[in-house]
């Protein structure tokens, strides 16, 4: 009778570890599920990976809002965040800002508005790029790397101090502008610098957020963008140039607008080793084109 039992309890225990393989090989494979954010399990992890590599791995989490500047933190700051999730594509910061998070990119621009970089349900969402950019080292990138987050639009203005883009606020207020004339967009293939061109708002016939253009069109974009900005940075955008364009709502022109107008922080990729243009003196634009809105 006790063989009998143990025969039927080897049989369970086989069946179970069957069944967990079936499910989590029916994960993987399943197209349907390759939109999801998959975590992996620290346990999965390769044993000889240092204590000092896991701890400060394990410092680099979700809104974690220490800065990540140079090379090596990026670097380690990307791969970690690939690990945590697939769909990330690299990793943005500006210096003295709470922006220090990784970008994340769906097959869709709405997959991203409510989930944060986790996976995990957020109604500040994640930083997310476009679905149509490209991304790689710096000759892989799209003409217009757009990035969307969201900003926190349940007061009556926009706060600078509040959680995700709304970091971009302080953009408008001169001495940061003047003293940020830089940001960093990094890829795992490159860490790269770009520098800020244009601060402005927009209503949507703009079309600021196309991501693949000739170099004629991403002239004629940049000027839009400049005749729009706040201040006029002095910063020449060519036709071989690429620019990233951070976007995202605002309470400028009231809340009846919000759906109409969108706030854009706008910048160029610098060359490997250029100088960023100095910027001593910001001349503010006197009149910028104001958004139309119906």
């Amino acid at each position: 009778m006790k063989k009998v039992l143990l025969g039927l309890l080897g049989l369970v225990v086989v069946s179970a570890i069957g069944l967990l393989g079936y499910v989590i090989y029916n994960e993987l494979a399943n197209p349907e599920n390759m939109g999801e954010a998959i975590p992996v399990d620290a346990s999965s992890q390769s044993s000889s990976q240092s204590q000092s590599q896991s701890q400060a791995q394990a410092e680099i989490r979700l809104h974690d809002m220490r800065a990540v500047e140079t090379t090596t933190e990026i670097l380690s700051a990307i791969s970690h965040e690939m690990t945590q999730n697939r769909h990330t594509v690299g990793w943005l910061n500006i210096t003295d800002t709470k922006i220090s998070n990784s970008v994340v990119q769906a097959d869709n621009n709405a997959y991203y508005l409510n989930v944060n970089e986790r996976g995990e349900a957020d109604i500040f969402g994640a930083y997310f790029a476009d679905y149509t950019c490209n991304f790689g080292n710096r000759s892989e990138l799209s003409a217009n790397t757009v990035i969307y987050g969201h900003s926190d639009v349940s007061g009556t203005e926009d706060q600078p101090d509040a959680r995700r883009f709304s970091q971009l606020f302080k953009y408008t207020d001169y001495e940061f502008a003047r003293t940020h004339p830089v940001l960093t967009f990094s890829t795992p293939q490159e860490t790269m610098t770009w520098q800020v061109f244009a601060v402005y708002y927009t209503d949507l016939d703009l079309d600021f957020t196309r991501t693949e253009m000739d170099g004629t069109a991403l002239v004629e974009l940049a000027n839009s963008a400049k005749a729009r900005s706040i201040y006029d940075y002095g910063v020449t955008v060519d036709e071989n140039d690429k620019i990233i364009s951070l976007v995202t709502c605002t309470l400028k022109y009231g809340k009846d607008s919000r759906s109409q107008v969108r706030y854009v922080v706008a910048a160029k990729l610098l060359d490997e080793g250029e100088t960023p243009v100095n910027i001593t003196q910001l001349k503010q634009n006197e009149n910028p084109l104001q958004p139309s809105i119906k």
